[in-house]
């Protein structure tokens, strides 16, 4: 996973609402094509579908 996905998925932890959307978009734009680094974030992503915050939930989803 290149450095700026890795900050992007860090950056959706961010307090700053602003900060997450765009965050948000960059992964969302980058997955428009087949990505190397799915399965780096995977564990994650299905331990979020059931988190108590629901925009985790909603982005993981």
């Amino acid at each position: 996973m290149d450095k700026t996905i890795q900050s992007s998925f860090e950056n959706l932890l961010s307090q700053d609402k602003d900060l997450q959307y765009e965050a948000y978009n960059h992964i969302l734009a980058s997955t428009k094509e087949e990505v190397d680094w799915a399965y780096d974030v995977w564990e994650q992503l299905k331990l979020d579908l059931t988190h108590s915050d629901n925009h985790r939930r909603s982005r993981a989803a």
